[in-house]
């Protein structure tokens, strides 16, 4: 929707559609999504393995920028996001746990390693190394969430869009494109790995 200005210059084929009588929302972007990344996955893996590749590229450079930019920005503004007055365990054991369900969800990854291993040639080398490539980007994401905490206090970031609010806080709105770019591909990514493990 920021690619055209806001939800509210969305052409009417691509918004969001509620039927408060039913509950229900209808998005035609995510539909076509869906419908796309599945067609894109059925053509094979040597087809679609050079769109993951595209998108995962997408995704490093988005999240190599947040490192950078914010953690400029965090180190410029003294990482006001860690100072906090109620401490560092301020929602106990039930805030821990509920925050570890959430985490959870992003080990989800591993199965599809395991779905693709038959069509790898040498899977005795290739599985442990796409593995231990794969925990490159758990430290990427972990570096995004210091940044990011560090920038805004967690109690300050906006739920759905985090990322989107420590920059603007910080009056940084050029990078909102880049952001954007990130926030679109990254759904990409996944569901490349989720729907080919069905595919």
């Amino acid at each position: 929707a920021l690619f055209f200005g806001g939800e509210d210059k969305l052409p009417a084929f691509l918004a969001r559609h509620t039927f408060s009588e039913l509950g229900i929302v209808v998005d035609p972007c995510a539909a076509t999504l869906v419908h796309i990344v599945t067609a894109l996955l059925c053509t094979g893996i040597k087809e679609s393995s050079l769109a993951q590749a595209i998108v995962t590229t997408v995704n490093v450079c988005a999240l190599l920028f947040i490192i950078t930019a914010g953690g400029y920005l965090a180190f410029k503004i003294g990482w006001i996001g860690y100072e906090l007055p109620s401490g560092y365990f301020p929602f106990g054991v039930n805030g821990m746990l509920a925050g570890s369900g959430v985490v959870f969800f992003s080990y989800i990854g591993f199965d599809s390693v395991t779905s693709t291993a038959e069509e790898v040639k040498n899977p005795h080398e290739d599985m442990p190394l796409g593995t231990g490539i794969a925990s490159i980007f758990y430290v990427l994401y972990m570096l995004v969430s210091a940044v990011i905490v560090g920038l805004v206090p967690y109690y300050a970031l906006h739920p759905d869009t985090p990322i989107f609010t420590a920059f603007s806080t910080c009056a940084m709105q050029w990078p909102v494109y880049i952001l954007t770019t990130g926030a679109v591909t990254a759904p990409c990514a996944s569901m490349m790995g989720l729907i080919l493990a069905q595919v």
